[in-house]
């Protein structure tokens, strides 16, 4: 069984669908689909107003569970940071990031709006 077909059946175990287009500029057959939608690595756990944080939580290389936040530093202070945080969602260093990679606040409150805002400007 080729590795493609391989990681093309974990991904329908976990029910990702696939679409047939090949995605390896060398090998075009290697792999044979793509998720049509990309789950994001940083799901939201809670939502922090009173420290205008959205906090997340993703699972690193070894498969811990590791915690960051959107928090909102305000316009003259840089505006949305993103941070390492300790178990309990304590910042604890400012990290670069891929915005692509987090999961959208959908709810109303002020600090979901700016980290949405934030998440979704081009």
């Amino acid at each position: 069984m080729k590795k493609s077909d391989i990681v093309i059946q974990q991904l329908k175990t976990q029910g990702i669908e696939l679409v047939n287009i090949p995605i390896s500029p060398h090998d075009p057959d290697d792999l044979k689909g793509i998720p049509t939608v990309r789950p994001k690595d940083f799901t939201i756990h809670s939502i922090d107003n009173g420290f205008c944080r959205v906090n997340y939580k993703a699972k690193n290389c070894a498969g811990e569970t590791v915690f960051y936040c959107l928090q909102d530093e305000g316009k003259n202070y840089g505006g949305v940071v993103c941070y390492r945080c300790s178990r309990d969602f304590e910042p604890n260093y400012s990290i670069k990031y891929n915005r692509n990679r987090f999961e959208v606040p959908t709810g109303n409150s002020d600090i979901e709006i700016v980290v949405r805002e934030y998440l979704t400007k081009e």
